[in-house]
């Protein structure tokens, strides 16, 4: 089954394999979201590919493809450099995309390869991030016991919710 998803911080997918640090270190979020997503699907996985789905395309093969692994931002400079890149450009192609969502799909490659590599790996190695745990509340527990008031004394006295409470030694309530 394919998983479609858009390069946006709120995304499940992205969420799923980028925790809240990485989310923020990206400098470019998809902004034609409804244009193109990105896909996943089953029986490729050499290379991580990340294909590439227009929103008007419904071909179920060929698909524009990135491969990131091994590959760098500038392996993708251009559209006509991802594989099965006609489908993005021909104007008689299903899945055509306008020269606008072209140009955001490049600003995308370009700005935030490392983190679309670093999902795509995660996503194909079945390793999403595990969120923090909540962090513990240390609760710093009242002492048992206060010091008597009585100055001669140097007994304990038990510490009350409400109320005067006796002192160990001198009996004195306090």
């Amino acid at each position: 089954m394919p998983v479609n998803f858009n390069f946006v911080s709120a995304d499940a997918t992205v969420q799923k394999y980028l925790d809240a640090t990485e989310r923020g270190l990206v400098t470019r979020w998809q902004q034609e979201t409804a244009d193109w997503t990105f896909e996943f699907h089953p029986g490729h996985t050499d290379g991580y590919p990340l294909y590439i789905r227009s929103a008007t395309d419904t071909s179920t093969s060929n698909l524009p493809k990135l491969l990131t692994e091994g590959k760098t931002a500038s392996d993708y400079a251009t559209i006509l450099s991802i594989a099965n890149a006609g489908k993005l450009v021909s104007q008689s192609a299903d899945g055509k995309l306008s020269n606008k969502a072209q140009k955001d799909l490049l600003a995308v490659i370009k700005n935030s390869w490392p983190k679309l590599q670093l999902l795509t790996k995660r996503y194909w190695d079945e390793k999403p991030v595990v969120a923090p745990p909540a962090p513990v509340a240390v609760v710093n527990a009242a002492p048992q016991f206060k010091q008597c008031t009585n100055g001669l004394c140097g007994g304990q006295v038990p510490v009350v919710a409400s109320g005067k409470a006796p002192c160990d030694t001198c009996y004195r309530y306090q």
